[in-house]
């Protein structure tokens, strides 16, 4: 079993993470009210609020533990995160 979780771990590794999708991914949440501000995403996913915004004004890309637990705050598909080709 362990050697399954670092292949799915390095797989995940080859993701690259869209700043600006993770950005919109919280200002949907925030606009669908399942948030009311942003600390509170950064809270549920188990970030500092600081590091939140320097992902979500592109100035940092997270790594992937940090986009898993963003999506999973966020109640999205980790795919939605990721970079389209070409992006």
């Amino acid at each position: 079993m362990e050697r399954r979780r670092n292949h799915n771990q390095s797989r995940l590794r080859t993701r690259r993470w869209s700043t600006r999708k993770i950005a919109d991914a919280c200002v949907r949440a925030l606009a669908d009210e399942r948030f009311r501000f942003a600390y509170e995403i950064a809270i549920a996913a188990h970030i500092h609020p600081t590091y939140l915004s320097k992902i979500f004004h592109g100035e940092h890309v997270p790594t992937d533990p940090v986009a898993l637990r963003i999506a999973t705050a966020l109640g999205v598909d980790p795919d939605e995160l990721v970079e389209d080709e070409g992006e």
